[in-house]
């Protein structure tokens, strides 16, 4: 296996090919970026960009096999849950942002969603390396037996391998990391290391009203997938008095532009209480969640979860499930819906407006998110890098 030797430059190839406008982009920019800014000579960062190779291919694991010869790596790092099948001959490094399709396979896709988004040739590429994981490495075959989507089988098989692989695993949190042993039990190593949410800088003209949002709002940020809670958060906003009180919801994220289906569906709920921004800039993000009465995040499950702590880190108030990663990133600095029924979070909405925000405490919640830096979490990343590659 290749290594940087004990006195040689360690090169690192980064697969930065997951850039959307989900969390794992938002992590792939600013994770780059930070290494950039903080990596020393001894560490050399190139970094493999998207080339619309498909996804779910044995032709993404061929392209980063052929990057890191190029480039001569020896040190891949991924930061996603999928490695090549054949072996790259240098160390894997990988990044686990969460297991809930383990832990909750009912919210991987099913085959027709599946086929909906890659295609159904995408559907057959699927299967197909499913199969070959589980007979090239025997020992990633859990939970794949009876019904369950193509998907689903994937992920657990995929999960399993990279894991068994990797010389080492970063994840963001010890809830993630705890969970991560029960389901594929010790790997190689295990690097606890929270992600940075200072990517996002507040200045005096944030506390102005952003165009077309004027007054009062309570926020969502994010996507629109099933884990979310959105239609809890829509009920719960309907049995609330925020509406009473012309205190609308804005939605901000790519699935609620303009025409989306999920854009007409909160339309459907909640009709002109719904202000939808679809996909914004930082400093609009920022100006929105200064002003905003609270961040509601409903989640069902999360591996660190940007948008609590982005909000925290400009002093909002936010509303989340109690869940365990929330405690441990949150700690008690975050309303907690403790049940989780509708009506306890509309009690929790009303109580909140009716109830000034405290500067103090604002300024008690920014100062606990500012534990969380990119400077920080590139230097755990650095010194992974320098152990896994001498």
């Amino acid at each position: 296996m290749k290594t940087g030797g004990p006195y040689g430059m360690i090169r690192v190839l980064i697969d930065g090919r997951v850039a959307g406008s989900d969390g794992v982009g938002r992590y792939t920019r600013q994770l780059t970026e930070a290494l950039y800014r903080t990596s020393s000579p001894d560490v050399r960062i190139t970094v493999l960009k998207p080339t619309g190779t498909p996804r779910y291919t044995r032709a993404e694991g061929t392209e980063l096999a052929v990057a890191a010869q190029e480039c001569e790596a020896n040190v891949v790092h991924l930061l996603d849950y999928r490695i090549p099948l054949e072996s790259l001959d240098v160390p894997m490094v990988i990044t686990i942002h969460d297991v809930f399709r383990a832990t909750r396979p009912w919210l991987c896709y099913s085959d027709n969603e599946f086929a909906e988004r890659f295609g159904v040739a995408g559907l057959r590429n699927l299967k197909d390396l499913t199969t070959a994981i589980t007979t090239s490495h025997r020992g990633s075959e859990a939970d794949l037996t009876g019904s369950g989507s193509a998907h689903r089988k994937f992920y657990r098989a995929m999960l399993d391998f990279a894991c068994s692989q990797a010389q080492d695993v970063i994840v963001p949190t010890r809830t993630v990391g705890e969970q991560l042993r029960s389901l594929v039990g010790p790997t190689t190593g295990l690097t606890v290391s929270p992600y940075g949410v200072d990517h996002l800088e507040s200045h005096d003209d944030d506390r102005s009203p952003v165009a077309g949002v004027t007054g009062r709002y309570l926020l969502y940020v994010g996507q629109a997938r099933s884990h979310k809670g959105l239609p809890k958060l829509c009920a719960a906003y309907l049995a609330s008095g925020a509406h009473d009180l012309g205190v609308p919801c804005v939605f901000v994220g790519c699935d609620f532009a303009d025409a989306t289906y999920h854009a007409k569906w909160i339309r459907s709920q909640l009709g002109d209480a719904a202000v939808l921004r679809g996909k914004i800039d930082d400093a609009t993000l920022a100006a929105l969640y200064c002003n905003a009465s609270a961040l509601v995040h409903l989640a069902e499950d999360e591996g660190f979860g940007f948008t609590p702590l982005e909000a925290l880190t400009l002093g909002t108030r936010v509303v989340v499930h109690d869940l365990d990663v929330f405690r441990e990133t949150l700690a008690d600095h975050a309303f907690y819906c403790k049940t989780g029924s509708t009506q306890e979070i509309a009690t929790l909405l009303n109580r909140l407006l009716r109830t000034p925000d405290d500067s103090s405490q604002k300024e008690m919640r920014a100062r606990w998110a500012g534990r969380y830096t990119w400077k920080d979490h590139a230097k755990d990343i650095l010194c992974v890098y320098r152990r896994v590659g001498q």
